[in-house]
């Protein structure tokens, strides 16, 4: 279940400033049942079933010391089996009651200060501040993490980041040759984080239309991301993976654990996309668009899995091995796939767009469709 409410407010300062302002609150509910999961304990007790000797018929073991126990046997075997009463007790549900809330606020001053020979110059200014946090509370047999295959973890923290930004754009040319409309664009944002502290991010674009229809792009930007309530948050849990060991040449089923790290950096990424977009007039509702992007994360929030922790370590990867533990005679005993910071991450390559956009005038569905913008005299939709 979500809830929000929203409180905003606009006002002009003379003729060329705007004054906006605005805080929200938020809260998500999620409250997940998952019924069917073995409860490790009590099926080892079903299983471990003897003959009674007063009755002949199947009982627990652990019913013949301790009569006040509610073990029932367990027949996995057979039509019919096991009966609803044994699947009753070897089976449970694991449950979660989480609540996420969200507190934004901030304002900003929008203006055109100055006109050049091109056009108004426009900047924007403004502060803001969110609180983002999470209560995650899971059952008895959850947090005794007595389910064999999975266990919710409970979840608590949160964390505050204040901000200050600052926007440009700025027109150079407008109906010149090849430089029908040349605009540049800056913006640059400070965030103080309470988890991490302070960082930079920004972006440096400028656009122009040489001839009609025909529109170039270029950015360069650094930007930021920091870990999120669960890749900071989530507690430790449990799980088994069956990984191949190249030490030992063997395959091994080996305990797991996963969660969260307090102690996550943001990544920061440098990113470059220079493209264009054309929309020739002599042939309405074509576009053709294709842009060139090369991105470089440092610092990546990731999870490496139990598989690829194991290959890396024994490849070199002196700073893995830690999260995989071994016994003195060599073998797997735990790995540890929490989040955590790898060195960089990059790729590059092209998006293209193709698109046609057709007139309906005349076709059957065109009255059917008429009221989201298909109207008689053939516009398009």
């Amino acid at each position: 279940m979500t809830t929000q409410g929203t409180i905003a407010l606009d006002a002009t300062i003379g003729p060329r400033w705007r004054l906006s302002g605005y805080y929200s609150h938020g809260e998500y509910r999620n409250d997940i049942d998952t019924p069917g999961f073995v409860i490790g304990a009590n099926f080892n007790q079903a299983v471990d079933a003897v003959r009674d000797p007063a009755t002949g018929q199947p009982v627990c073991r652990v019913k013949r010391t301790d009569p006040s126990s509610a073990c029932v046997p367990i027949n996995l075997f057979g039509e019919g089996s096991p009966s609803a009463e044994a699947l009753a007790y070897v089976t449970g549900t694991p449950r979660q009651r989480a609540t996420t809330i969200l507190d934004v606020g901030g304002m900003s001053l929008r203006g055109e200060p100055v006109t050049l020979a091109a056009g108004p110059v426009s900047i924007a200014v403004g502060i803001e501040a969110r609180r983002e946090a999470i209560r995650q509370t899971v059952s008895e047999r959850d947090l005794a993490r007595a389910f064999r295959s999975f266990n919710f973890a409970p979840i608590v923290g949160g964390f505050t980041v204040k901000e200050a930004f600052g926007e440009i754009l700025v027109p150079l040319a407008r109906d010149r040759p090849l430089l029908r409309k040349l605009e540049l664009n800056a913006a640059v944002r400070l965030s103080d984080y309470d988890t991490t502290g302070a960082i930079w991010s920004w972006k440096l674009g400028a656009t122009n239309e040489f001839f009609p229809g025909f529109r170039a792009r270029f950015t360069r930007s650094r930007d930021i991301r920091s870990a999120n309530l669960a890749e900071l948050y989530t507690q430790l849990t449990v799980g088994y993976n069956t990984l191949t060991d190249p030490v030992k040449n063997a395959s091994v089923y080996v305990l797991n654990h996963s969660g969260g790290n307090p102690d996550l950096r943001p990544e920061t990424a440098t990113t470059l996309t220079a493209g264009f977009l054309y929309a020739p007039p002599a042939i309405p509702g074509l576009r053709l668009s294709a842009d060139y992007y090369r991105i470089r994360i440092d610092d990546v929030i990731t999870i490496v899995s139990a598989q690829d922790l194991v290959i890396r370590c024994f490849n070199g990867n002196q700073a893995l091995c830690g999260n995989v533990e071994r016994d003195g005679n060599g073998n797997i005993t735990r790995t540890l796939t929490s989040y955590l910071n790898l060195s960089e991450y990059r790729t590059d390559g092209i998006d293209a767009e193709l698109s046609q956009t057709l007139p309906c005038a005349g076709s059957p569905a065109c009255p059917a469709i008429s009221r989201f913008g298909c109207g008689p005299t053939g516009s398009t939709a």
